[in-house]
């Protein structure tokens, strides 16, 4: 038998109380945990989530353009005068007499009754005739050559129009008017020698030389190259279109589709449809779109103006936003508090984000939360309901501080971390009805109104939220130049 003497006892006691002390202090210390707590970095992935094209938005504009052009080529096209006083013509049925007559044009004008182009002239004349009798000598009389003022003819052409899709402007031009403007003695052609109204006979006259002016009419506007201005107004829809103080509307047009063509007065519309992918740009101001105008297409579509803007939002101004919701809130659990101090969001990859916290009070530390942001389009915000201890802090907390992760931090972020989209969308429509109406250069301008604004999906990328917002507005395009 052995036995152990008091000496012994008191020295196992003693070693016994100094393990019990420093298991004491180390389960103290996992417990409450180091000075300060830093977690690793999420993990990043370097595939970034794969974001849909938006597709491309109908702008479906009404462009007027005046007749002015066309009516100028017309002028200097069309001769202002016909016939000679001095060359004599055969009248038919009538032996031994000859006429001469000239005709003077006045100014073309020209008007739009649907997709025609009504356009009129008056044509003066004057004309004389010769007898030359068999022994007598030869006799003449006149009208529209003395004091009681020239004849006239009243004399329409119509043109239906069309752009065809080189962008040039396609008629079909027939005569159908060639007539005295009334039937007062001002206007008729009376030869009294004769015993016959000459009138008929002129008009035959100056209806074979208006019939070549239909050749006129077509070629004139097969010369009207329209691409000059639309590519112009092309080139200025590219360019980005100042919102607001660093926003800019980005209207990227790439194709162009012709509807209804038509016209009243002295202008010409033309329902046109552009294909564009429009965005809203936050910042320093966007190089200008490249796209070259493409050929003229044709087709129906509706009227209206449907746009998916594309929105960034970067995580800078998310995370000031966030701060404002959560900064210097205080967190209890199982008797021990922490602040929340500052917050951060940045971009993983993956279509997630991360929110690095940073709290103090019973543990400073430095913690990631990450999770996937979603649109809730009713409510019209951004939230992350998925939102959690990133892994590797989540492993930390378990070894250290596994109160925390018991705690209410991860719901009061669940709860706070999420963005109203309803102030964006009423700025953003604001903007854009400022932005559809105004002139956009010195010889283009836009007039319209928006009707709703929707937001529809958010990505989050590495560098900013990407967010697509449904607008739906009227609006049409004029020409303020000439």
């Amino acid at each position: 038998m052995i036995q152990v003497g008091a000496s012994t006892r008191r020295r196992g006691f003693l070693i016994g109380a100094a393990i019990l002390v420093v298991s004491g202090i180390v389960l103290l210390v996992l417990e409450s945990g180091p000075d300060f707590l830093e977690a690793p970095l999420p993990r990043a992935v370097d595939e970034e989530v794969a974001v849909e094209p938006a597709p491309a938005s109908s702008l479906a504009l009404r462009l007027t353009i005046p007749l002015a052009r066309l009516v100028a080529l017309l002028e200097d096209a069309v001769p202002r005068a016909f016939g000679s006083m001095d060359e004599r013509q055969e009248l038919p049925d009538h032996d031994r007499t000859t006429l001469a007559f000239s005709l003077d044009r006045l100014p073309i004008s020209a008007s739009m009754t649907g997709r025609v182009a009504r356009v009129e002239t008056v044509v003066e004349y004057g004309l004389t005739a010769y007898y030359d009798p068999p022994i007598l000598p030869e006799v003449s009389g006149s009208c529209g050559t003395g004091d009681d003022g020239k004849r006239r003819l009243r004399v329409v052409i119509e043109a239906p129009l069309e752009i065809t899709e080189d962008w040039r402007l396609g008629t079909k031009a027939k005569l159908v008017t060639v007539e005295p403007p009334s039937d007062a003695d001002r206007d008729r052609c009376q030869v009294t020698f004769l015993g016959i109204d000459l009138t008929d006979r002129v008009v035959d006259g100056a209806r074979a030389f208006l019939v070549d002016q239909e050749r006129t009419v077509d070629s004139m506007a097969a010369t009207l190259d329209l691409r000059p201005s639309f590519e112009a107004w092309w080139n200025t829809l590219r360019e980005p279109v100042p919102l607001a103080d660093s926003v800019w509307l980005m209207v990227g047009p790439d194709s162009i589709r012709q509807g209804t063509l038509g016209g009243s007065g002295d202008s010409v519309w033309v329902e046109l449809a552009l294909g564009a992918r429009p965005s809203v740009v936050v910042g320093p101001r966007p190089d200008a779109d490249t796209t070259a105008l493409p050929p003229l297409g044709k087709g129906a579509f509706e009227s209206g103006l449907d746009l998916v803007v594309e929105g960034r939002a970067d995580y800078g101004t998310l995370s000031r936003m966030l701060m404002t919701q959560v900064a210097g809130t205080d967190v209890e659990h199982e008797g021990r508090t922490v602040t929340v101090d500052s917050l951060h969001v940045f971009g993983v990859g993956g279509g997630r984000i991360a929110l690095d916290v940073r709290v103090s009070g019973d543990l400073s530390a430095r913690l990631y939360f990450t999770g996937t942001p979603e649109l809730d389009p009713l409510n019209q915000t951004i939230s992350v309901p998925d939102l959690d201890f990133d892994v590797a802090t989540e492993d930390v907390l378990v070894a250290a501080a596994a109160w925390l992760r018991r705690g209410g931090l991860r719901a009061l972020l669940r709860e706070r971390a999420s963005w109203p989209l309803g102030p964006v969308s009423d700025r953003l429509e604001t903007w854009l009805d400022e932005g559809l109406n105004r002139e956009i250069s010195p010889d283009l301008g836009v007039v319209g109104r928006v009707e709703s604004v929707i937001p529809r999906e958010v990505y989050a990328l590495r560098d900013h939220l990407l967010v697509r917002i449904g607008a739906r507005a009227e609006a049409h395009m004029y020409v303020t130049g000439p």
